[in-house]
């Protein structure tokens, strides 16, 4: 489990090459400079990939209270958008965590996965900006915290459940590739960055 954990970093490093790589593909030679009205339509489907800062009240860093010896990844986060209106789209979201306590030997790992469900508003009706994608969202989280204490073998699980709130802003370099801001009471982290390709 420590050896994962220490390779996780890398595993994102390289997820965010690739999708780039292929953002970059699929607007290449200009094709898809052309931008339309709206950011956000009904059909569109966005592909977000986000970094987070882990919060106290994530539970895995509270775990270890004031320690100083450890070391903290994610929360990386993952959501696939789906326009059901003008102005509204549902996501399903994965997110994972974990926090490694060093002051312990062998290692503590602490981690955490939480799937959910967001529903979205977009203010593209109140904003003739095609670039820029402002929006707000509601939805909740089941996850499982987990931790391992290396040699011995021993892995503990705690369920837990929560509702989350955010709003933040997407701004699109091209049609179908933008960065994004999201801010909020998402129980891991108050501030996402990332960015999306809109696929559809």
């Amino acid at each position: 489990m420590i050896l994962k954990a220490a390779n996780t970093t890398q595993l994102f490093r390289q997820l965010m090459f690739w999708l780039l790589c292929v953002a970059i593909t699929n607007n290449s030679f200009g094709q898809d400079t052309v931008l339309t009205n709206r950011s956000f339509d009904k059909g569109t489907q966005l592909l977000s990939l986000s970094y987070g800062v882990i919060t106290q009240a994530s539970g895995i860093a509270k775990s270890i209270g004031q320690k100083k010896d450890y070391s903290i990844f994610g929360p990386l986060k993952w959501s696939y958008e789906i326009g059901v209106s003008e102005d509204i789209g549902v996501a399903p979201k994965l997110n994972y965590a974990h926090v490694i306590d060093k002051t312990f030997d062998p290692q503590l790992y602490y981690g955490a996965v939480h799937i959910g469900v967001f529903g979205y508003y977009h203010f593209g009706r109140l904003i003739n900006a095609p670039k820029v994608d402002l929006f707000a969202g509601v939805g909740g989280y089941m996850g499982v915290v987990f931790t391992d204490n290396g040699g011995s073998g021993s892995t503990d699980y705690a369920s837990n459940a929560f509702p989350a709130l955010s709003c933040g802003a997407r701004y699109y370099l091209t049609h179908s590739f933008a960065f994004f801001a999201e801010v909020g009471a998402m129980r891991q982290s108050f501030v996402d960055l990332g960015f999306t390709i809109k696929v559809k």
